[in-house]
């Protein structure tokens, strides 16, 4: 029962904010994600094509399993896979957390 209130809960959060804000600001965030991962010059792995782009955003590195422990234990939720790390913006995340992550990433890969 409390899965389904939380759930009923969030989905009422997002039909009242509206599917298309969620959307542009999901977008927004990952687009800036990646241009600051481009300008990092990691290989993004996420397509450049922006018509097949979400909130995902994926990129490896020169040691990618190092690089993500170091940004989880710099308390980043995301994730590492074979292709290197998974970055999931959504629209409750915010400009500053995007830019920090780029941040601590690029300390590291200086």
């Amino acid at each position: 029962y409390l899965s389904f209130v939380g759930v009923n809960a969030s989905i009422s959060h997002i039909l009242k904010l509206g599917t298309k804000k969620v959307e542009a600001q999901t977008l927004k965030l990952s687009q800036r994600l990646y241009d600051g991962l481009a300008e990092l010059d990691v290989e993004l792995v996420s397509p450049d094509d922006k018509k097949l782009r979400s909130g995902v955003v994926s990129f490896s590195t020169n040691d990618s399993p190092k690089h993500y422990e170091e940004l989880k234990k710099a308390g980043f939720t995301i994730s590492l896979r074979t292709v290197g790390i998974r970055v999931s913006t959504g629209f409750f995340n915010t400009e500053e957390e995007v830019d920090s992550l780029l941040s601590h990433l690029g300390s590291m890969l200086n």
